[in-house]
């Protein structure tokens, strides 16, 4: 049973290391928020001035947030 704990840290090395490497990676890519809302667009799911608003709301908030980088 000793053995066991001297393989569990290695275990947990390598999957920490494993779990880096595949956010590192992107793994998935993932779509941003406004493709996201161009996507329900496209679909009909949001009327044109759902999307102009939500829209609006996403592009002020990256202005915010590139004004803080």
């Amino acid at each position: 049973m000793e053995w066991l704990w001297r393989i569990v840290p290695f275990l947990i090395c390598g999957w920490m290391i494993w779990s880096m490497a595949r956010m590192r990676m992107g793994a998935e890519p993932k779509s941003s928020a406004l493709d996201r809302l161009r996507e329900r667009y496209a679909a009909g799911e949001l009327t044109t001035e759902e999307f102009e608003e939500r829209k609006g709301v996403l592009e002020r908030d990256q202005a915010r947030s590139e004004q803080r980088a």
